[in-house]
């Protein structure tokens, strides 16, 4: 399991708490939402109801911790939420994913907010803090399934790409215009290309260009690639706008992140701003520093990468006042 931090810390004035004290139709109040996984954007936030959530809850006051799933099935909450001046620890352990967004409980009475000397009060304003944690399992790769692999290994190919005026590489058109606008657009002009039915690339290795063509027919093609082959394919998919290839380099990446290898891969996200990969390298960081693990080379990051996720372990503070 995945483990990210969660806190924030949300002071209420009493003024707005007086709107909904009477409130008959659900009324509430919604902190700000902050994002916890950045590659699959789950967020969360408290919602606090000061007369209920539903007519058996009139006459208590209910907060709850809400989570946006993004694009997880499944996230497993272990939090608490308190109010330091009045002593109160409240206690959860929820599975989201289920039939409730939100889970919480009774926070006290509406009129204990707005008694004298009210203990859950200080100057006029009610603090809740929210610490805890996210479990998620790490996902399953989703390296794309193009479903062409048979394919690669059939006759009738009728295109040439020539590799630094040696090596050549076979293919099929159809594959390579349903996969790159650059070479569709090649296909049907009148450029040498697509009168002779073939090109040249001087600019890359045999071995790249090979992996590259190869995953616009099935990701199932090519082996282990190692960090430097996925930064060549992604440079050259850039060029031809291969974008199934260069999800397939931020995915693969990602999932392959260690403490080791982590400076020289978010260097590369940043470098060309693949936003998949960058947020798969937040992630990593925060729970890199969230479980304690060293990782190196980290004084050569990009500072401001950094310190975004150094954020994510300090309390959040937020206002409605």
């Amino acid at each position: 399991m995945l483990e990210y931090p969660i806190a924030l810390e949300w002071k209420i004035s009493q003024r707005q708490l007086l709107n909904f004290k009477n409130s008959t139709n659900n009324g509430y109040f919604s902190s700000t939402k902050y994002t916890a996984i950045h590659s699959s954007n789950v967020k969360y936030y408290l919602r606090i109801f000061p007369n209920g959530d539903n007519n058996e809850r009139r006459g208590q006051t209910w907060i709850f911790l809400y989570l946006e799933l993004g694009s997880e099935k499944r996230v497993e909450a272990e939090y608490t939420i308190s109010v330091k001046s009045a002593y109160l620890h409240l206690n959860f352990n929820y599975v989201y994913g289920g039939k409730f967004p939100g889970w919480g409980s009774c926070l006290c009475k509406p009129d204990d907010l707005f008694v004298n000397n009210s203990p859950f009060l200080i100057n006029g304003e009610l603090c809740l803090k929210l610490e805890g944690t996210l479990k998620v399992k790490k996902a399953e790769s989703l390296l794309g399934i193009h479903g062409m692999n048979g394919l690669w290994d059939q006759d009738y190919k009728d295109f040439t790409i020539v590799v630094k005026n040696i090596h050549k590489i076979e293919v099929h058109k159809n594959v390579l215009a349903c996969r790159s606008p650059v070479f569709a657009a090649m296909f049907k002009s009148f450029w040498k290309e697509a009168v002779e039915s073939k090109v040249d690339i001087p600019d890359f290795s045999y071995d790249i260009v090979e992996k590259a063509v190869k995953l616009c027919y099935d990701y199932k093609l090519v082996d282990e690639i190692s960090i430097e082959e996925g930064i060549e394919i992604y440079a050259f998919a850039d060029k031809y706008d291969i974008e199934v290839v260069r999800d397939f380099v931020e995915l693969y990446l990602g999932d392959n992140l260690t403490a080791t290898n982590f400076c020289e891969i978010v260097d590369f996200a940043i470098s060309v701003n693949a936003s998949k990969l960058k947020n798969k390298c937040m992630d990593f960081l925060i729970y890199c520093f969230f479980k304690k693990i060293d990782v190196a080379k980290i004084e050569e990051i990009d500072k401001d990468f950094v310190a975004e996720a150094r954020k994510n372990l300090f309390c959040h503070f937020c206002e409605t006042l």
